[in-house]
């Protein structure tokens, strides 16, 4: 732009020829070309700048685009995220109340194992006094059994002499009585006896001059059979009456 400034100004001072004009247009021209050729270069440059720029922008528009998507996927896992925070504090906080509930629990076992514990021990002692006092009536009642097998046996010796006894007592009896039939033995009770059962109704004077007894013993023996239910003894008048037959 400078060398065409020139160049009018030459002209106007009239100052230069044809030749000298055109070689300064071509200079000019020349000049023009490379200014042209410069511009060209600088606008290649500021269009590949400017297309870098748009793929810049576009680059970051994608990346703004995908940083969003990206964001707004975070702040949604942050959301999710804060969710099952509060549904695990709210886990936790249950939790919390069930431990506090479990160690309440677990206190109150531990209470109630002790108790029973203790109530073991007391009945573990007391079924040990139990087992001794067991024992020890065990050895008594052994001892009882003993005393008692040698009471048995001293019964038993005793039952055998009575009974013995009692068969000599018997065969005494059945002779006694077999005498009195015969009329063997004359015993004073049976003179009264025979007396009142010969005369069924009889008094005890009666009786007396029958038997020369005395009037005392007669007495005795009429008095034990009124006793006995066998006569009726009207003790005033002295009379007897026989009720049952009298056996000797």
């Amino acid at each position: 732009m400078s060398s065409v400034s020139d160049l009018l100004l030459s002209l106007k001072k009239n100052k230069t020829t044809l030749t000298e004009l055109k070689e300064a247009f071509n200079r000019s021209i020349d000049i023009i070309n490379r200014d042209i050729d410069s511009l060209t270069e600088r606008l290649e440059r500021l269009k590949n700048k400017l297309v870098e720029r748009q793929n810049t922008e576009e680059q970051k528009e994608k990346i703004v685009s995908e940083l969003e998507a990206a964001i707004s996927n975070l702040e949604r896992k942050k959301a999710q995220a804060e969710n099952e925070l509060s549904t695990l504090k709210e886990n936790e906080n249950k939790l919390n109340e069930q431990l506090k509930e479990l160690e309440s629990e677990l206190t109150k076992t531990q209470d109630e194992i002790s108790m029973v514990q203790d109530s073991i021990s007391k009945l573990t002692q007391a079924c040990k006094e139990k087992e001794n006092e067991i024992a020890k009536l065990e050895k008594e009642i052994e001892n009882i059994k003993i005393e008692h097998d040698k009471a048995i046996a001293s019964l038993r010796s005793k039952f055998e002499e009575e009974s013995n006894r009692l068969n000599v007592l018997k065969a005494k009896y059945s002779a006694l009585k077999f005498l009195i039939k015969k009329n063997v033995l004359e015993i004073p009770e049976l003179k009264v006896i025979r007396v009142i059962k010969e005369q069924k109704a009889t008094t005890i004077s009666f009786i007396e001059r029958s038997t020369s007894l005395k009037m005392s013993f007669i007495q005795n023996v009429v008095g034990g059979l009124a006793k006995r239910g066998v006569i009726e003894f009207n003790t005033n008048t002295g009379e007897i009456k026989t009720l049952k037959k009298i056996e000797i």
